[in-house]
Formats: C-alpha cells, structure tokens, sequence
C-alpha cells in the first residue's frame, strides 16, 4: 500500500470509494500502525459507520449532497 509509505499530514477516505471503502482502507492503514489522523466523510448518516470510525480513531465528518 503506498499510503503507507508516504508521510501524509491527513488522510481523508470516503465511506463508498469504487474499489475498497473507506472504513477498509482505514483498518488496514491502523493495521500497519499508521498513526496519521483520518477523517472519513460519507453523504449518509449510519450510526454503525460513526462507531466503526470511532473505534478506528477517526473523525467523522459528514457531508451533505445538495443539488
């Protein structure tokens, strides 16, 4: 993974990306003790999704889709 690699400032993940989604690509950059902060946006609101976050130790940002 070259996120991994990389000395990012923040990393910021959407929870439904086309390959791997957000909350997966976060458990596996924690996985590889990655200490970068994340902040994981989504345009839904799902209590589960703002736990899993949590528990992974990144902020939550909503984002809302207005047309």
């Amino acid at each position: 993974m070259k996120a991994a690699a990389q000395p990012f400032d923040q990393i910021v993940l959407d929870v439904r990306m086309p390959i791997q989604g957000g909350l997966d690509v976060a458990r596996a950059l924690r996985k590889r003790d990655l200490q970068t902060p994340i902040t994981l946006i989504s345009a839904a609101f799902d209590p589960s999704t703002i736990n899993a976050a949590t528990e992974l130790g990144m902020s939550y940002s909503r984002i809302l889709v207005t047309r």
